[in-house]
Order: C-alpha cells, then sequence, then structure tokens
C-alpha cells in the first residue's frame, strides 16, 4: 500500500515459470482463474507472461487493462516470434506494450555480452521511429560487477537521452 500511495503499480507475472499458463485450454482455464483472483486481491492492471510464453488470443480473457508478453522480435526467447513493432497496440480491450530490447538475461547469458551496444543501437532505432522502449531487467541476473555496470550504464544512457530532448 506505502509502495502503491507512491506510485508504483503491481502486475501479475504468471502463475509460475513452467511455461505451461498457455499449452492447453484446460491449463490456462484453471490457472486463469488464480492469476484472476490474484489481479483482484492486489488490484493489479498489468500482467506479463512468464518467459514470454505467450498466446495472444487468450491474453484478452485474462482481463488486464495491459499485458507485456509480447516482444518486438523474439530471436532468443523459448518461443521465437514477435510483433514487429515498437508501438503499443490492443489485443480486443487489453492493451498490449510489445517489450523492444533484448533482455538482460539474453544479453548476459547467452550473447555474453557485457556492454551497452545493443541496448544503445536498440534505443536508438526506437527513437528513430518514435516508439516505446522497453526493458526486462531481473535484479537476480545483475549480480557481479560486469552487470551491475552494464546496468548503471544503460540507466546513464537512459537519463542522457531524456536530457537532450528534454523529456
Amino acid at each position: 500500500d506505502q509502495m502503491r500511495g507512491q506510485g508504483v503499480e503491481d502486475h501479475v507475472h504468471d502463475w509460475n515459470h513452467q511455461l505451461a499458463l498457455f499449452r492447453d485450454e484446460d491449463t490456462f482455464r484453471t490457472r486463469a482463474e488464480k492469476i484472476e483472483g490474484v489481479r483482484r486481491k492486489w488490484h493489479a492492471e498489468g500482467f506479463r507472461a512468464a518467459v514470454l510464453y505467450r498466446n495472444t488470443e487468450w491474453i484478452e480473457t485474462l482481463g488486464f487493462a495491459y499485458d507485456m508478453s509480447v516482444p518486438c522480435v523474439g530471436h532468443l526467447d523459448p518461443q521465437p516470434g514477435g510483433c514487429c513493432t515498437v508501438f503499443p497496440w490492443f489485443l480486443g480491450k487489453t492493451l498490449e506494450i510489445p517489450l523492444t530490447t533484448t533482455q538482460d538475461y539474453s544479453l548476459f547469458h547467452f550473447l555474453q555480452e557485457y556492454s551497452t551496444a545493443l541496448w544503445v543501437a536498440q534505443l536508438s532505432s526506437i527513437q528513430a521511429r518514435h516508439g516505446l522502449a522497453s526493458f526486462i531487467v531481473h535484479p537476480d541476473y545483475l549480480v557481479g560487477e560486469p552487470a551491475l555496470r552494464t546496468y548503471a550504464a544503460l540507466l546513464r544512457s537512459i537519463a542522457e537521452l531524456g536530457e537532450r530532448n528534454h523529456v
């Protein structure tokens, strides 16, 4: 309640990380009921599926105001594909906010990259299109000096971009 009073918003992050939510319709319905209970209890407006494993035809039925489960490009994610846009759009009544940058896990563990070069290039591309920059950064992956240094550099890049554009 204290955080909510300061403008922090809750959202639900799937039921668990077993990638089973969208496996079949029966599993989805069972878990969707539980997710609905959590949504109401926490007054959560948004949702993100675990590991961005999604079914866009079923997301709207969860009843959230917005969803953040669809990457712009998902070539490094367990479920390939994406929306190919840096702009939000509606899935029925649910606003879909795409992930438009590479996740920290993919950057650090798949690409083994500890610089902001990819993120900065993505930000430049998104800005050129006047799109939305969205990130997934996990606190449990920001362990160790290289990851923390990279994340701090990303925050500096975003702040500098905002200052240059008077945002």
